[in-house]
């Protein structure tokens, strides 16, 4: 069982970075002190490892273990961690869930199967999500690529694995526009009432990530807006520049 077995995926949860040497093995070392560099900063939720600035395309089986088990050893005792699922295949997706439950991570994101560029049917993201739900009772991140990469999910997609696999928690909303962003928030928060949660606790899933993307959204129009005046301020600036010139 996890140190932290009741964690619920919310707040601030950053990917750490994985050092290698001039052997392309792992910098272990220098994985220890970044994990508690990282570990110190106030106001932290939990920690990710097996993700993309943790090299996990690059890792074997192996490795990701390594790197899952130096973190839990390094600030497990401080932090949930949450373990990347990376695997074009279900069956090993299934494998690196089994790993990282029997580790002691708290928690999974999962990344979409790179099949699924060439297409992909809501059965095919369930039987994928629902092997890895087998696999283990943590719960589950779905990671959300744009829609235009093939690997996104569709809101049916998605409102079908918040209905159907009870384990999913939370969405990593890396869309990168701002319709597609609404519309996960839309789909998810317009589920049935609250009343209804006892007796469906995937709905409960599906609305705390609601929840949770509305927050991502308002963050991102706030940076938007302050972007906004930043480009603003460099017009003026400009034009206050030319305008000292002629004179």
């Amino acid at each position: 069982m996890p140190a932290h077995s009741r964690f619920v995926p919310r707040g601030v949860i950053p990917a750490v970075l994985l050092p290698f040497d001039d052997e392309l093995a792992i910098d272990e070392a220098s994985y220890r002190a970044h994990l508690l560099a990282v570990a110190a900063t106030e106001g932290l939720a939990a920690v990710t490892v097996n993700a993309h600035s943790t090299e996990v395309a690059s890792c074997s089986f192996e490795e990701q273990r390594r790197v899952l088990d130096i973190a839990l050893d390094t600030i497990g005792d401080r932090l949930p961690l949450v373990n990347g699922v990376w695997a074009d295949g279900s069956l090993e997706a299934a494998r690196i869930a089994r790993m990282a439950s029997q580790a002691g991570a708290s928690a999974l994101l999962v990344f979409p199967p790179a099949p699924f560029t060439m297409g992909q049917t809501a059965g095919m993201a369930l039987a994928h999500f629902k092997r890895i739900a087998d696999a283990c009772d943590l719960p589950i991140i779905v990671f959300q690529y744009p829609l235009s990469t093939g690997q996104g999910y569709p809101a049916e997609t998605l409102l079908r694995l918040a209905q159907e696999v009870p384990t999913i928690a939370a969405i990593k909303d890396w869309a990168g526009n701002v319709p597609q962003h609404e519309m996960h928030i839309r789909v998810l928060q317009n589920l049935p009432p609250a009343r209804a949660r006892a007796h469906h606790p995937q709905r409960l899933a599906a609305e705390l990530a609601g929840a949770g993307l509305q927050r991502a959204f308002i963050r991102q129009r706030q940076r938007d807006r302050g972007f906004a005046g930043a480009a603003v301020r460099r017009r003026a600036s400009r034009r206050s520049g030319r305008s000292a010139a002629a004179q």
